[in-house]
């Protein structure tokens, strides 16, 4: 009776976790809408036209030369961090402005408008678009990273599935943990009641 009593109370507190694993595992397996929320933009790339000649450093491991709307770009990688180097005096490159940030995206996103439409504005070198797509550069790596309501959801669903119920690591941690304990609980329950039962 007891424990009869108590799977049927573990259950009544699992409901809720366990409606949203089994929702959430199904759109994990199908992955609607995946492709266009993950999908990689990069930064569009021209043919070199000239040689350039370079200075070159041994503790560079990698030389990279890129063309882009902005112009010729040096990436080094050295100690395993790349550097976007500027290629007369070799430091680093400054941050790009505003106009230099609005003119790689717009470039990246092209041919692409049906999803980022255009830059619409630029904070550091986050460009926000048109239909509300946040597109951020890697202005080191020269690469971008755009997220839109669409993977916020989906990341959402993400922190529904593992209990990430609260803003604090420790408590989503301590949740993980107890539901995880009382799922083994109702099952070792349940086979006891079933194999009671079966005798």
């Amino acid at each position: 009776m007891i424990s009869r009593r108590i799977h049927r109370y573990i259950g009544l507190a699992l409901l809720f976790p366990m409606i949203g694993w089994a929702l959430t595992g199904v759109v994990f397996l199908v992955k609607p809408g995946y492709d266009r929320a993950y999908e990689i933009i990069t930064i569009k790339t021209y043919p070199l036209e000239q040689t350039l000649n370079i200075a070159a450093n041994e503790s560079w491991e990698e030389v990279k030369v890129i063309k882009s709307v902005l112009g010729h770009h040096l990436l080094v990688t050295a100690a395993g961090k790349t550097h976007h180097l500027d290629f007369n005096t070799l430091k680093q490159r400054p941050t790009p402005s505003m106009i230099e940030v609005t003119r790689l995206v717009e470039d990246a996103i092209a041919d692409k408008r049906d999803r980022y439409g255009s830059v619409q504005a630029v904070d550091g070198t986050t460009a926000y678009t048109t239909t509300g797509i946040e597109v951020t550069l890697d202005w080191d790596e020269l690469k971008l990273n755009q997220i839109g309501a669409d993977r916020h959801f989906i990341d959402g669903l993400y922190k529904v599935h593992y209990l990430q119920w609260t803003p604090w690591r420790l408590a989503n941690e301590v949740l993980a943990i107890v539901g995880l304990l009382l799922l083994i609980t109702l099952t070792l329950i349940g086979l006891r009641i079933y194999l009671k039962t079966a005798r």
